[in-house]
């Protein structure tokens, strides 16, 4: 579980993102080095294991949270829908291009060197993590970063928006006249 999701009050969420990604890519290039000796466990695999645990985590955590301060909370649960499914669908097909690099390249090879197909697809992996550094650096939009969102009762929740009032507000967005186009009930 992540401990890191106060970060976000203190740092913009394409930052810690950013780090995460860095992570990856020092975890990966661990992995495209290693060798497949089992002498390189300690001094390649582990740390990549655990430096690139801890950028996943940063990742997914503060990328959830940059989208949800993205969107109105109306859409939110709309928004997640999507996020995990877009997550599960990436790695079904991350799966499966990976595996596929891996198998052609040892194909190809014959199986001489057995670590071949391995590190080819650990290059594919560092590839897509540095395309996603350069995407979060140029599109990332920080103008809805630490933006509040508004309370209930307050001008724009999206639950006074739904109901059929027709409400005056006053330069300070405090309700001057309401009047309801809904019937009433009388007892």
């Amino acid at each position: 579980m992540s401990c890191t999701g106060s970060l976000s009050r203190k740092f913009s969420p394409k930052w810690i993102i950013l780090t995460g990604l860095s992570l990856c890519m020092v975890a990966t290039m661990l992995l495209v080095f290693h060798g497949g000796s089992p002498e390189d466990y300690w001094p390649y695999v582990f740390p990549a294991f655990a430096i690139g645990s801890s950028g996943a985590m940063l990742i997914f955590t503060h990328g959830s949270i940059a989208i949800f301060q993205a969107v109105p909370s109306s859409m939110a649960g709309t928004v997640g829908a999507i996020f995990n499914s877009a997550l599960q669908f990436g790695s079904a097909i991350g799966i499966a291009v990976t595996t596929s690099i891996e198998t052609s390249v040892e194909a190809t090879h014959g199986g001489s060197e057995e670590y071949t197909g391995r590190a080819a697809a650990f290059w594919f992996l560092a590839a897509v993590v540095a395309v996603q550094f350069i995407s979060i650096s140029v599109f990332y939009d920080r103008s809805t970063d630490h933006k509040p969102q508004p309370k209930h009762g307050e001008h724009g929740y999206p639950a006074r928006l739904s109901t059929e009032s027709k409400e005056k507000y006053d330069d300070d967005g405090k309700v001057t006249m309401a009047m309801s186009t809904s019937p009433q009930l009388e007892v």
